[in-house]
Order: structure tokens, then sequence, then C-alpha cells
């Protein structure tokens, strides 16, 4: 077995008890990818939120990343999807207030501890790693 197969597989078993219900070694499409990626659970989006920010990878290590988001409504039903590619470290968008009850997110798994999911219209993460205060 290959040694970067074998720090993925570690990598992964050291992080699932820390975060409960992220899918690891792969994106929110389920497709397997050649990078180390996370799929994180559904990430409550509050009603009245019309910007997201989400802070996924150093850049100073990674270079630029194609973030994937997914929406879905208050059954969990998939409602929208979004792509961009050629993103540093942050990408900011605007959503409708209301349309969405729940994200998705691919993240990078080498840097899951920094990265986070934050509603910039309450000032309020939805999701941080564990050494984002």
């Amino acid at each position: 077995m290959s040694s970067e197969i074998m720090r993925r597989r570690a990598q992964y078993q050291a992080k699932l008890d820390e975060y409960e219900g992220f899918v690891f070694g792969v994106g929110v499409s389920a497709q397997i990818m050649e990078r180390c990626l996370v799929a994180t659970p559904y990430i409550d989006v509050p009603s009245d939120c019309t910007s997201i920010t989400i802070h996924f990878s150093d850049t100073a290590n990674k270079g630029l990343y194609s973030v994937r988001q997914q929406f879905f409504n208050a059954n969990k039903q998939w409602v929208s999807y979004v792509a961009q590619t050629n993103v540093a470290s942050d990408y900011t968008f605007t959503i409708t207030a209301g349309r969405y009850a729940y994200i998705r997110v691919t993240l990078d798994c080498d840097y899951l501890d920094e990265a986070y999911i934050k509603d910039n219209t309450n000032n309020t993460y939805l999701w941080k790693g564990k050494n984002v205060v």
C-alpha cells in the first residue's frame, strides 16, 4: 500500500471522532476525488441569512481550489448546487433569505481544523473547525 493512501487513512481515522457526521474521502457530489476531501453533514442556514463565506483551504500550501456546496430545503431535499472554480481560500456568495434550510460543503481534509462556514448576515459561524476561535 502506498504511503499516501496510508497517510490519508490515518488522517480520516483521527478526525472521525472529532467531526461527527462528516463523510471523509468524498465531495458533496459523492465522487471520489484525488485530493483529500470531506463532505460536511447538513448544516442549518438561518432563515434571514443572505450572505455566506466558506473558508476552506490554505492557499500557501494548496493553491487554487474548487468550492462546492449544495443547498437543501427543510425536508433535506436537494434544491440547488453551486460550484466555483479557481478560488484561493475564501468564497463569499449571496443567497435569498429563507430559500434554504441546510447547506453541505466539500472541504479540504488537510485544512479541516481551520475551515469554517460563516453567516455574514448575522456575523455567526454556521460551522467551524476546532482551531477556529
